[in-house]
């Protein structure tokens, strides 16, 4: 009974998300002073908050068996040592593969038709394929070596953040000095706020909840990517889903690899702090990282071709990315399974 009223709970806030993006804050965005925070920073945590929360605490493998660092005698399923590193990678690719499909062109804010992204800056850019590019390679080498170290978390960590900082642009105070914020633009930075925090509820429902309410976190993840892409596609053009999609997967994928870490380091820190007896600092957190090899090799291949999208016939661009997007959701079903 409690599991089913939690779920329903997650399913509500995911549509008050959706209403939110689709009333607020994907028409404003050619508005935004600084989109880039939008589509770069605030879009891909909230894609990935609810299946990174899911991944804090696992210990042993992540193929399943691994044991539940507080004190509990359970089991975890695969799916919850794979949400960690492979389902922001699904959902970034998911992303790229509507963005795709959507084409090139997009309908402004007065519905005229534009060129793609018109004043939102749609281009991908050297930066975000080479972080995806570098966050696949990292992925293959730790599914290669098959293990998952404190320390390599740890950095993994550090550097999603450093990214998140460097992703926060500087706002021109000359070029905006006279301007005042709009009602439209207070809405919509208020609404994403709302739609972070949404994400990250979803995903500590899921981890608290049980089982169901884990995967159903995933799926709801993975649905509102979907649904939030789609609707940027059709209003902006496939760009701006593909640039988020690359970000989801490059600094998602860091975020979870270093939460797997931190789950594993703050229990052992506050029980130092509280002057109890820790135990023994493993190097190694987890094994069974191989388990994320074709997340790896998926992420690299993508990031190594995606540059060339715009030379590509639309035509052949929708049937990559509807090839694409029925690989990714074959494979989020068995993952799920």
């Amino acid at each position: 009974m409690l599991t089913g009223a939690l779920v329903v709970i997650q399913i509500l806030i995911a549509l008050g998300m959706v209403r939110l993006l689709a009333r607020r804050i994907i028409p404003a965005m050619g508005s935004l002073r600084q989109p880039e925070l939008v589509l770069d920073v605030w879009l891909p945590l909230m894609f990935v908050l609810p299946v990174i929360i899911l991944a804090p605490g696992i210990e042993g493998s992540l193929r399943g068996g691994g044991g539940l660092v507080d004190d509990m005698n359970e089991l975890a399923p695969a799916w919850l040592g794979w949400s960690a590193g492979g389902a922001p990678v699904v959902i970034g690719m998911l992303l790229l593969a509507v963005g795709m499909i959507g084409g090139q062109r997009g309908i402004g804010p007065f519905g005229e038709e534009v060129a793609e992204g018109e004043a939102i800056g749609w281009r991908l850019g050297p930066r975000v394929i080479s972080i995806a590019l570098a966050t696949g390679v990292l992925l293959l080498l730790l599914a290669a070596a098959d293990v998952l170290s404190l320390w390599v978390g740890q950095m993994a960590f550090a550097l999603a953040a450093v990214l998140l900082w460097v992703n926060t642009p500087d706002l021109d105070q000359r070029k905006h000095r006279d301007e005042k914020v709009t009602n439209e633009q207070a809405a919509a930075g208020f609404s994403m706020m709302l739609a972070v925090i949404g994400g990250a509820g979803i995903g500590l429902l899921g981890r608290f909840g049980g089982e169901w309410t884990g995967i159903s976190a995933i799926v709801l993840a993975v649905s509102l990517a979907v649904v939030v892409a789609v609707l940027m596609a059709r209003r902006w053009g496939g760009g701006l889903c593909m640039r988020t999609g690359l970000w989801v997967a490059g600094i998602g994928t860091l975020l979870g690899v270093g939460a797997l870490s931190l789950g594993f380091l703050v229990p052992r820190s506050l029980t130092a702090i509280f002057g109890q007896e820790p135990d023994p600092q493993p190097l190694l957190i987890t094994f069974g990282m191989g388990t994320l090899a074709f997340e790896a090799v998926l992420l690299i291949v993508i990031s190594m071709v995606i540059g060339a999208w715009r030379q590509l016939p639309t035509t052949l661009l929708r049937l990559a990315g509807g090839g694409l997007l029925v690989v990714v959701i074959a494979f989020l079903i068995l993952r799920l399974s």
